[in-house]
């Protein structure tokens, strides 16, 4: 007897699927959603493993290089996704820093 074997999965590396997701969204229009992507790509290039973790990574990284996709003239059809800001600080240590405490206390006031 023969066996069929099945195509062998493969993770497509980072350009292929910036690619592809480019190719998925470029005509997209509404909100983004990452279920649908990732199911298209999977019809598109059946023997990718496309996890759909990896799928959201790459659709931010698109949508925050295009930010304003062509015709998008009001909020509706702009980009739902912004980049993520994070306040550098240095944590719990930086909070008992001497240059902290120092600036928290000030000098007492003498009443005479």
């Amino acid at each position: 007897m023969s066996k069929t074997k099945a195509p062998k999965m493969v993770a497509p590396n980072a350009k292929d699927l910036s690619d592809a997701i480019g190719v998925v969204l470029k005509d997209y229009e509404g909100p983004v959603d990452v279920k649908i992507v990732s199911d298209k790509l999977q019809t598109d290039h059946p023997n990718w493993k496309l996890p759909e973790r990896r799928v959201n990574k790459f659709v931010k990284r698109y949508m925050n290089k295009h930010k304003n996709p062509a015709g998008a003239d009001d909020d509706q059809t702009a980009s739902m996704y912004k980049k993520q800001t994070s306040v550098k600080g240095r944590g719990l240590l930086g909070f008992f820093s001497p240059s902290k405490r120092k600036n928290l206390v000030s000098d007492p006031v003498i009443a005479e």
